[in-house]
């Protein structure tokens, strides 16, 4: 598994077909990298709606394959926003019905910050999650050593 950088359109692309409720008009502006099996991709990460003011960005994710969620690979595509752009908060909504991401956005060391209602459509709630840098930090502190040295 590689993650991938310079295919920011066609991974933006490949997670939005992936995501029902991305509207049709896409992400907008935004940054996507993609983890692929040789010259196959199996994930996507799109990082959107950046305020550099307030240092917050949302993220997106999808996959076809588990077997890219390997702590190294998070590690790699979470470092992007926290160390690259010194992001404070990524943020994401998922809607409240989607348990296996819900599970897995937690997982990934993400919490759960609100809940919004009607927010994909009528009766379908969003959870919004989040993570802070000093948490990024913190979970990933024994990938950021082996790698520093």
């Amino acid at each position: 598994m590689k993650v991938v950088y310079n295919e920011s359109e066609a991974v933006a692309e490949w997670v939005q077909k992936r995501i029902p409720w991305i509207p049709k008009s896409g992400f907008g502006k935004c940054q996507a990298l993609g983890v692929a099996d040789g010259n196959k991709p199996i994930a996507g990460v799109v990082y959107n709606e950046w305020v550099p003011e307030f240092k917050t960005i949302a993220v997106s994710m999808a996959a076809s394959d588990p077997r890219w969620a390997s702590r190294s690979i998070i590690y790699e595509l979470l470092s992007y926003p926290f160390d690259e752009l010194d992001i404070w908060k990524v943020w994401g909504a998922c809607p409240i019905t989607n348990k296996r991401a819900l599970k897995f956005d937690e997982g990934m060391g993400f919490k759960r910050e609100a809940t919004l209602s009607d927010h994909f459509g009528r009766k379908n709630h969003a959870i919004v999650f989040r993570m802070k840098q000093p948490e990024f930090h913190e979970r990933f502190s024994d990938l950021r050593e082996r790698l520093a040295a």
